[in-house]
Parts: C-alpha cells; structure tokens; sequence
C-alpha cells in the first residue's frame, strides 16, 4: 500500500483496483439482441467510478427500453440513490432529464427520465449509451 499524509495505519492506501468488465443489458420490448457493452472502473476502498459505453447495432423499435445495467460491485445498503448528469444516449433531445437509478445492495443501474424507468431505443441502427457514475460500495 501506499501512504497518504503520514505513516500511520490509518493513512494507508491498500485497497486500490482498476480493471474492465462487461456489463450485462436488460432491455423490453420487440428488438431486446444485439447490443455490446465495456466498462472500466476503478475501486479505491469503497468507492467506485464506473464508466461504460453501450452499443446498439440493430434497428430499433419505439417499445425497446434499456430497463437494467449491471454494475462491477454491488452499492452499499443504506439506500436507493437517483443519480443526474451520469447517462447519455445519443439519440435522446432531451438530454437534461436523464437519471439512473442506483437500488441499494445490488448492481442493477436503472435508467430513468424524470417519469418512466427504461432508456427508449427507438432510432435508427448504432445508438449509443454512456454511463459515468461514482458510488460506494458495502
């Protein structure tokens, strides 16, 4: 480990990680295949940042939703969190109202537009989703 301010136990870094993973997608609707995902995280104690970029490569129908995200680490328990700012789709107009949902002790990340859960993928072929969220972990 590495030390942070001083050479006491309590200062030092010993639990940091960085690595790749594949997300697993969870869509409804008619056109649920089709879909390739990478993440990359990095771990420093309990905390967590994640970013991953979701690919759509087939054509879309209008009730195809993104309705689940898997994580690398599951949250911790003490709540379900909304996150803003952390999703982008390329084919969403109105990217301010974009949110995941973070449920407490699992990885399930949920998208959520300020009404309806699930992200629509109703465009044309090559959608694009990015994720960036940082949270702790149990």
């Amino acid at each position: 480990g590495v030390y942070i301010g001083g050479t006491a136990a309590a200062n030092k870094l010993d639990d940091y990680e960085e690595g790749t993973y594949t997300p697993s997608i969870t869509a409804t609707g008619t056109d649920t295949s089709g879909f390739s995902s990478i993440g990359y995280y990095t771990k420093i104690g309990d905390i967590v940042h994640v970013e991953m970029r979701i690919t759509k490569f087939v054509d879309e129908d209008e009730s195809s939703k993104i309705t689940n995200i898997t994580l690398p680490f599951a949250a911790n328990n003490t709540s379900t969190i909304y996150y803003k700012g952390g999703l982008w789709h390329s084919d969403t107009y109105d990217k301010s109202n974009l949110y995941t949902l973070l449920r407490e002790s699992t990885t399930n990340l949920t998208p959520y537009n300020g009404a309806t859960y699930g992200l629509s993928l109703a465009a044309d072929e090559g959608n694009l989703v990015g994720v960036n969220i940082t949270y702790k972990i149990q």
